[in-house]
């Protein structure tokens, strides 16, 4: 069974049928919003790019990454220090002995 869910107009999060709370303007625009608490920040026009719980800063802030085998294949192999340049090193090394 599949449940048709709506999106909160503030916070961007799922709502469930028979949740949720409906504002109406006087321009006659609704409005649903997940709790009584996303409204009233609506009302009071807080900027949901702001709060941290809300899907608009997370999505600005890159905090829905889901990493898998995908982005460590994005990244590609590790790289390790290249190697060192042979201008300061001394005669007695270069002809291979040692120190």
């Amino acid at each position: 069974m599949v449940l048709k869910t709506t999106l909160c107009r503030f916070s961007g999060l799922r709502i469930y049928p028979g949740k949720g709370v409906l504002f109406v303007r006087t321009d006659s625009q609704q409005y649903l919003f997940l709790s009584k608490k996303t409204r009233k920040m609506f009302i009071n026009r807080k900027r949901p790019a702001k709060l941290a719980w809300t899907t608009l800063y997370r999505k600005q802030h890159k905090k829905d990454q889901v990493c898998g085998v995908a982005c460590s294949q994005a990244q590609g192999p590790p790289r390790g220090r290249g190697e060192r340049g042979l201008e300061h090193a001394s005669e007695h090394f270069l002809r291979g002995g040692k120190l």
